[in-house]
């Protein structure tokens, strides 16, 4: 991991957890829906920067890469995961 670079395993693991909270509690309950997505976004964002700026194949790059992937899957199953415990099909 690179120095003077947020840990980028913590910021996916806030984001992660913001959407957790989130999708326990229900919408608007915790956080608004828009928020929890821009934490995402944002999360995402620092992932990317951090790749572009050091590369992929370093190893801060790979934790990036890493982060990057854990924020897409959360984003990705997180509404589905939602939308059946409200019994929404």
């Amino acid at each position: 991991m690179g120095e003077g670079i947020l840990p980028l395993s913590l910021v996916s693991a806030g984001a992660a957890g913001v959407l957790v909270l989130w999708i326990l509690k229900g919408p608007g309950y915790l956080i608004p829906r828009a928020v929890a997505g821009a934490v995402l976004l944002v999360a995402l964002a620092i992932c990317w920067i951090v790749i572009f700026q050091s590369g992929w194949q370093t190893p801060t790059g790979q934790d990036a890469l890493g982060g990057s992937v854990v924020v897409s899957i959360i984003a990705y199953f997180a509404p589905v995961v939602h939308r059946r415990m409200l019994g929404i099909r």
